[in-house]
């Protein structure tokens, strides 16, 4: 007669007890879950940049700040941070041809980016993009705050060719 109720009646396998104070794995649904819980606080915070606000930002922003931040962002592929250059870059250009553009513009692309920056993240971009981007959003309001900005971000993205080079050295 068979015993139709498997090897395991009544007890654990073996080699499946955990040490104890080791947590039990999360699964994936719980971390994508989590991951979508932290980018919803991060969209809702308040936090912002001193330097966009500053009368005179010095060079910090250019140049620490800068490559603080492309260090951050050292696990992100150069393509996606250029696609968000470019989409920045765009926009500075159409500041400088057209006059009538006014501030609430200017947070309307802020916002786009951020919305965009948060959309990377939850399809498994660093959660650091989204970070950036909000943080910026939630400080630029002015054209003159936005082309501090486009200087800060052209600095990263040089940075984060040095960094992305010395990861690729790295591998080999």
């Amino acid at each position: 007669m068979r015993n139709n109720q498997g090897p395991w009646q009544g007890r654990q396998p073996s080699g499946s007890q955990r040490p104890p104070g080791v947590p039990p794995r999360q699964s994936r649904a719980d971390g994508e879950r989590e991951r979508k819980e932290r980018i919803k606080a991060l969209l809702r915070s308040t936090d912002g940049v001193a330097y966009v606000s500053a009368a005179k930002p010095g060079p910090d922003f250019l140049d620490r700040d800068a490559r603080q931040q492309a260090e951050d962002f050292r696990e992100l592929h150069a393509a996606q941070l250029r696609r968000f250059y470019g989409m920045a870059m765009a926009f500075k250009r159409r500041l400088e041809i057209d006059d009538t553009l006014r501030d609430d513009e200017v947070q309307a692309q802020m916002a786009y980016l951020k919305a965009a920056a948060a959309y990377a993240a939850m399809r498994n971009q660093p959660y650091e993009l989204a970070r950036f981007f909000t943080r910026h959003a939630n400080s630029v309001k002015t054209r003159a705050q936005f082309d501090r900005f486009c200087r800060h971000f052209e600095a990263v993205v040089a940075y984060h060719k040095v960094f992305g080079e010395e990861k690729k050295e790295r591998r080999d």
